[in-house]
Protein backbone atom coordinates (compact mmCIF):
# COMPACT_ATOMS: atom_id res chain seq x y z
CA UNK A 1 0.00 0.00 0.00
CA UNK A 2 2.81 2.65 1.05
CA UNK A 3 4.40 1.91 -2.45
CA UNK A 4 1.46 2.10 -3.99
CA UNK A 5 1.03 6.05 -3.30
CA UNK A 6 4.30 6.32 -5.39
CA UNK A 7 2.09 5.93 -8.02
CA UNK A 8 0.02 8.55 -7.89
CA UNK A 9 0.17 10.91 -10.46
CA UNK A 10 2.27 13.80 -9.06
CA UNK A 11 4.05 11.11 -6.90
CA UNK A 12 5.85 9.23 -9.31
CA UNK A 13 9.33 10.88 -9.47
CA UNK A 14 9.90 8.58 -6.15
CA UNK A 15 14.05 7.99 -5.88
CA UNK A 16 14.91 4.57 -7.81
CA UNK A 17 16.51 3.58 -4.29
CA UNK A 18 13.17 2.44 -3.10
CA UNK A 19 12.22 0.31 -5.54
CA UNK A 20 16.25 -1.12 -4.59
CA UNK A 21 15.20 -1.69 -1.47
CA UNK A 22 11.95 -3.05 -2.06
CA UNK A 23 14.01 -5.65 -4.24
CA UNK A 24 16.33 -5.88 -1.36
CA UNK A 25 13.85 -7.02 1.12
CA UNK A 26 11.11 -8.77 -0.32
CA UNK A 27 11.95 -10.35 -4.33
CA UNK A 28 13.69 -13.62 -4.71
CA UNK A 29 16.16 -14.65 -6.83
CA UNK A 30 13.87 -16.57 -8.39
CA UNK A 31 11.55 -13.90 -9.12
CA UNK A 32 8.94 -14.63 -6.11
CA UNK A 33 7.71 -11.65 -4.33
CA UNK A 34 7.93 -12.79 -0.25
CA UNK A 35 5.22 -11.64 2.18
CA UNK A 36 7.99 -11.47 5.45
CA UNK A 37 5.51 -10.39 7.43
CA UNK A 38 3.07 -13.26 6.72
CA UNK A 39 5.48 -17.29 7.23
CA UNK A 40 7.17 -15.98 4.00
CA UNK A 41 4.12 -16.66 1.61
CA UNK A 42 3.68 -15.03 -2.09
CA UNK A 43 0.25 -14.10 -3.33
CA UNK A 44 -0.56 -13.48 -6.93
CA UNK A 45 -1.34 -9.90 -6.26
CA UNK A 46 2.42 -9.35 -4.93
CA UNK A 47 3.77 -10.94 -8.04
CA UNK A 48 1.64 -8.12 -9.68
CA UNK A 49 2.19 -4.83 -7.64
CA UNK A 50 5.95 -5.76 -8.25
CA UNK A 51 5.92 -5.99 -11.65
CA UNK A 52 4.21 -3.02 -12.00
CA UNK A 53 6.74 -1.16 -9.84
CA UNK A 54 9.44 -3.30 -12.16
CA UNK A 55 8.15 -1.54 -15.10
CA UNK A 56 7.83 1.78 -13.67
CA UNK A 57 11.49 1.84 -12.60
CA UNK A 58 12.31 0.49 -15.63
CA UNK A 59 13.77 -2.87 -14.25
CA UNK A 60 13.37 -5.04 -17.02
CA UNK A 61 15.40 -8.35 -15.57
CA UNK A 62 13.71 -8.37 -12.17
CA UNK A 63 10.09 -7.93 -14.10
CA UNK A 64 11.10 -10.79 -16.77
CA UNK A 65 12.16 -13.15 -13.53
CA UNK A 66 8.74 -12.64 -11.76
CA UNK A 67 6.72 -12.90 -14.53
CA UNK A 68 8.48 -16.57 -15.34
CA UNK A 69 7.61 -17.09 -11.55
CA UNK A 70 4.43 -16.18 -11.63
CA UNK A 71 3.50 -18.70 -14.59
CA UNK A 72 5.57 -21.54 -14.32
CA UNK A 73 4.22 -21.55 -10.57
CA UNK A 74 0.75 -20.02 -10.45
CA UNK A 75 -0.38 -20.60 -13.65
CA UNK A 76 -4.19 -22.37 -13.41
CA UNK A 77 -4.58 -25.42 -15.63
CA UNK A 78 -7.57 -24.16 -17.98
CA UNK A 79 -7.48 -20.57 -18.23
CA UNK A 80 -4.90 -17.85 -18.10
CA UNK A 81 -5.84 -17.00 -14.43
CA UNK A 82 -3.44 -17.54 -11.57
CA UNK A 83 -3.48 -19.56 -8.31
CA UNK A 84 -3.90 -16.98 -5.20
CA UNK A 85 -1.44 -18.42 -2.97
CA UNK A 86 2.04 -19.71 -2.52
CA UNK A 87 3.12 -21.51 0.90
CA UNK A 88 6.74 -22.28 0.81
CA UNK A 89 8.05 -25.59 2.47
CA UNK A 90 4.72 -27.10 2.45
CA UNK A 91 3.69 -30.29 0.88
CA UNK A 92 1.85 -28.69 -1.86
CA UNK A 93 2.71 -25.25 -1.91
CA UNK A 94 0.24 -24.36 -4.17
CA UNK A 95 -3.13 -25.91 -2.46
CA UNK A 96 -5.61 -24.00 -3.64
CA UNK A 97 -6.52 -23.18 -7.30
CA UNK A 98 -8.98 -20.26 -6.84
CA UNK A 99 -7.69 -17.01 -8.21
CA UNK A 100 -7.90 -13.67 -6.45
CA UNK A 101 -8.83 -11.19 -9.18
CA UNK A 102 -6.90 -8.24 -7.86
CA UNK A 103 -4.28 -10.73 -8.59
CA UNK A 104 -4.55 -10.68 -12.46
CA UNK A 105 -5.85 -6.98 -12.88
CA UNK A 106 -1.96 -6.06 -12.01
CA UNK A 107 -0.32 -8.96 -13.34
CA UNK A 108 -2.35 -7.99 -17.15
CA UNK A 109 -1.66 -4.33 -16.12
CA UNK A 110 2.12 -4.72 -15.73
CA UNK A 111 2.49 -6.83 -18.96
CA UNK A 112 0.83 -3.98 -20.85
CA UNK A 113 2.97 -1.44 -19.67
CA UNK A 114 5.84 -3.68 -20.25
CA UNK A 115 4.82 -4.42 -23.67
CA UNK A 116 4.42 -0.72 -24.21
CA UNK A 117 7.99 0.11 -22.57
CA UNK A 118 10.28 -2.44 -23.75
CA UNK A 119 8.14 -2.57 -27.24
CA UNK A 120 7.35 -6.35 -26.32
CA UNK A 121 4.31 -7.81 -27.96
CA UNK A 122 4.43 -11.29 -26.58
CA UNK A 123 3.70 -9.37 -23.01
CA UNK A 124 0.52 -7.86 -24.51
CA UNK A 125 -0.79 -11.00 -25.64
CA UNK A 126 -0.31 -12.21 -22.19
CA UNK A 127 -2.23 -9.32 -20.84
CA UNK A 128 -5.25 -9.42 -23.89
CA UNK A 129 -5.49 -13.39 -22.81
CA UNK A 130 -5.42 -12.86 -18.61
CA UNK A 131 -7.58 -9.45 -19.30
CA UNK A 132 -10.15 -11.94 -21.29
CA UNK A 133 -10.55 -14.66 -18.73
CA UNK A 134 -10.82 -12.35 -16.12
CA UNK A 135 -14.15 -11.42 -17.97
CA UNK A 136 -14.81 -15.02 -18.93
CA UNK A 137 -14.85 -16.49 -15.14
CA UNK A 138 -14.95 -13.35 -13.02
CA UNK A 139 -16.95 -10.33 -14.20
CA UNK A 140 -20.86 -11.38 -13.33
CA UNK A 141 -24.26 -9.55 -13.76
CA UNK A 142 -26.44 -9.97 -10.19
CA UNK A 143 -29.46 -7.66 -9.80
CA UNK A 144 -29.18 -5.33 -12.61
CA UNK A 145 -25.80 -5.11 -11.56
CA UNK A 146 -21.94 -5.89 -13.29
CA UNK A 147 -19.68 -6.64 -10.66
CA UNK A 148 -16.34 -8.31 -9.85
CA UNK A 149 -15.70 -11.60 -7.80
CA UNK A 150 -12.89 -11.51 -6.27
CA UNK A 151 -11.88 -15.41 -7.38
CA UNK A 152 -13.73 -17.44 -9.51
CA UNK A 153 -15.57 -19.70 -7.14
CA UNK A 154 -16.33 -19.18 -3.98
CA UNK A 155 -18.69 -16.10 -3.81
CA UNK A 156 -22.05 -17.08 -4.88
CA UNK A 157 -24.80 -17.05 -2.62
CA UNK A 158 -28.61 -17.75 -2.82
CA UNK A 159 -28.99 -13.96 -1.57
CA UNK A 160 -26.74 -12.50 -3.91
CA UNK A 161 -22.86 -11.93 -4.97
CA UNK A 162 -19.69 -11.32 -2.34
CA UNK A 163 -17.42 -8.60 -3.54
CA UNK A 164 -14.46 -6.88 -2.39
CA UNK A 165 -14.54 -3.22 -3.75
CA UNK A 166 -10.64 -3.00 -2.55
CA UNK A 167 -9.93 -4.97 -5.77
CA UNK A 168 -11.59 -2.18 -8.13
CA UNK A 169 -8.67 -0.52 -9.07
CA UNK A 170 -10.00 1.65 -11.49
CA UNK A 171 -6.96 2.68 -13.18
CA UNK A 172 -5.81 -0.86 -14.20
CA UNK A 173 -9.42 -1.44 -15.24
CA UNK A 174 -9.10 0.93 -18.12
CA UNK A 175 -6.22 -0.07 -19.05
CA UNK A 176 -7.47 -3.72 -19.68
CA UNK A 177 -10.33 -2.22 -21.09
CA UNK A 178 -7.94 -1.05 -23.79
CA UNK A 179 -6.06 -4.33 -23.94
CA UNK A 180 -9.14 -6.53 -24.15
CA UNK A 181 -12.21 -4.51 -25.49
CA UNK A 182 -15.64 -5.17 -24.19
CA UNK A 183 -18.32 -2.77 -23.11
CA UNK A 184 -18.77 -4.82 -19.60
CA UNK A 185 -15.53 -2.66 -18.34
CA UNK A 186 -17.05 0.64 -18.48
CA UNK A 187 -20.46 -1.30 -16.80
CA UNK A 188 -18.31 -2.83 -14.48
CA UNK A 189 -16.64 0.94 -13.56
CA UNK A 190 -19.76 2.48 -13.36
CA UNK A 191 -21.65 0.23 -11.03
CA UNK A 192 -18.53 -0.27 -9.01
CA UNK A 193 -18.07 3.70 -8.47
CA UNK A 194 -22.50 3.42 -7.47
CA UNK A 195 -21.92 0.37 -4.99
CA UNK A 196 -18.82 2.66 -3.64
CA UNK A 197 -21.01 5.89 -2.77
CA UNK A 198 -23.57 3.30 -1.80
CA UNK A 199 -21.91 1.66 0.89
CA UNK A 200 -21.61 3.96 3.63
CA UNK A 201 -21.83 1.95 7.12
CA UNK A 202 -21.56 3.17 10.72
CA UNK A 203 -21.03 6.51 11.77
CA UNK A 204 -18.02 7.52 9.74
CA UNK A 205 -19.61 6.51 6.23
CA UNK A 206 -17.18 3.67 5.51
CA UNK A 207 -17.52 1.01 3.21
CA UNK A 208 -16.86 -3.00 4.86
CA UNK A 209 -13.66 -5.60 3.33
CA UNK A 210 -16.47 -7.61 1.81
CA UNK A 211 -19.55 -6.30 0.28
CA UNK A 212 -22.74 -8.66 -0.49
CA UNK A 213 -24.31 -7.30 -3.90
CA UNK A 214 -27.99 -8.69 -3.25
CA UNK A 215 -29.48 -10.47 -6.48
CA UNK A 216 -33.32 -8.46 -6.19
CA UNK A 217 -31.51 -5.66 -6.77
CA UNK A 218 -31.34 -4.00 -3.59
CA UNK A 219 -28.66 -1.48 -1.32
CA UNK A 220 -26.19 -3.46 -1.00
CA UNK A 221 -25.03 -4.60 2.68
CA UNK A 222 -22.26 -5.67 5.10
CA UNK A 223 -21.61 -9.51 3.85
CA UNK A 224 -21.96 -11.86 6.90
CA UNK A 225 -18.64 -14.71 7.23
CA UNK A 226 -16.13 -11.81 8.03
CA UNK A 227 -15.67 -8.92 10.47
CA UNK A 228 -18.01 -6.14 9.62
CA UNK A 229 -15.12 -3.75 9.42
CA UNK A 230 -13.57 -0.70 7.18
CA UNK A 231 -9.91 -2.58 7.74
CA UNK A 232 -6.98 -3.72 5.84
CA UNK A 233 -9.12 -4.20 2.23
CA UNK A 234 -11.30 -1.36 2.41
CA UNK A 235 -8.20 1.17 3.24
CA UNK A 236 -7.62 0.67 -0.60
CA UNK A 237 -10.83 1.63 -1.78
CA UNK A 238 -10.36 5.54 -1.39
CA UNK A 239 -7.13 5.28 -2.90
CA UNK A 240 -7.93 3.31 -6.18
CA UNK A 241 -10.27 6.37 -6.64
CA UNK A 242 -7.45 9.18 -6.36
CA UNK A 243 -5.18 6.95 -8.23
CA UNK A 244 -7.74 6.77 -11.05
CA UNK A 245 -9.01 10.06 -10.83
CA UNK A 246 -5.36 12.04 -9.64
CA UNK A 247 -6.97 13.97 -6.65
CA UNK A 248 -9.16 12.94 -3.79
CA UNK A 249 -12.06 13.50 -5.12
CA UNK A 250 -14.83 12.74 -2.67
CA UNK A 251 -12.97 11.85 0.63
CA UNK A 252 -14.91 13.72 3.53
CA UNK A 253 -15.88 10.96 4.99
CA UNK A 254 -12.76 8.94 5.23
CA UNK A 255 -10.31 12.05 6.16
CA UNK A 256 -12.90 12.70 9.21
CA UNK A 257 -12.42 8.93 10.37
CA UNK A 258 -8.74 9.41 9.75
CA UNK A 259 -8.65 12.71 10.95
CA UNK A 260 -11.44 12.01 14.25
CA UNK A 261 -9.80 13.31 17.74
CA UNK A 262 -11.60 10.76 19.62
CA UNK A 263 -9.63 8.55 18.62
CA UNK A 264 -7.06 7.41 21.41
CA UNK A 265 -3.85 5.92 19.02
CA UNK A 266 -4.68 7.48 15.64
CA UNK A 267 -5.03 5.98 13.03
CA UNK A 268 -6.58 2.99 14.14
CA UNK A 269 -6.42 -0.26 12.20
CA UNK A 270 -9.92 -0.72 11.52
CA UNK A 271 -13.83 0.03 12.70
CA UNK A 272 -16.38 -1.43 13.52
CA UNK A 273 -19.53 -0.65 11.17
CA UNK A 274 -22.24 -2.36 13.05
CA UNK A 275 -20.86 -1.13 16.34
CA UNK A 276 -18.81 1.58 15.78
CA UNK A 277 -15.78 0.24 18.27
CA UNK A 278 -12.54 1.59 16.80
CA UNK A 279 -9.40 -0.82 16.98
CA UNK A 280 -7.48 -0.34 20.23
CA UNK A 281 -4.55 -0.40 18.69
CA UNK A 282 -2.88 1.73 15.77
CA UNK A 283 -3.10 0.80 12.02
CA UNK A 284 0.74 -0.34 10.89
CA UNK A 285 2.32 1.80 8.06
CA UNK A 286 0.38 0.61 5.24
CA UNK A 287 -2.65 2.23 6.72
CA UNK A 288 -0.71 5.09 8.03
CA UNK A 289 0.57 5.90 4.60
Amino acid sequence: LLLALLLLPGLAAAQPAEWRDFARRYLAADGRVIDTGNAGISHSEGQGYAMLFAVEYDDRPAFERMWAWTRTTLARPNDALFAWRFVPNAGLAVRDMNNATDGEIFIAWALARAAERWNAPEHLESARRIARDVLACCIVAVGGRTVMLPGAAGFRRPEGVVINLSYYNFAALRALARVAPSPRWAALERDGLAMIADATFGGWRLPPDWLLVPADGGRVGIATGWPPRFAWDAVRVPLNIAWMRGEAGDAAHYLAWWGDRRHRMPPPAWADLRTNQVSPYRGHAGVEA
